[in-house]
């Protein structure tokens, strides 16, 4: 089996589309994943406050954020850090 070194990018590794703005993506995503845990909010919890639907809160934290734009992951981390999450 050969061993291959990651460009750091384990999207653009996998040879996927839009490689660049899913890392930017997921980086966004795991910010808001942590601020919910250290806030020890729900997911409900966490939806409620920020305004953003529990489908779409829940979707995010579980990696399926494809369809969502940059600016918008963007905008929802951003919400979560102004209102102290």
């Amino acid at each position: 089996m050969d061993i291959e070194r990651s460009t750091g990018n384990v999207y653009a590794d996998l040879g996927l589309q839009g490689a660049d703005e899913m890392l930017i993506k997921s980086g966004h995503a795991t910010k808001m994943a942590a601020l919910i845990k250290t806030a020890n909010l729900n997911e409900s919890e966490a939806a409620q406050m920020t305004g953003i639907t529990l489908e779409t809160l829940s979707q995010i934290l579980r990696g399926k954020f494809r369809d969502l734009s940059v600016a918008t992951m963007e905008d929802y981390h951003r919400r979560m850090k102004e209102i102290g999450i």
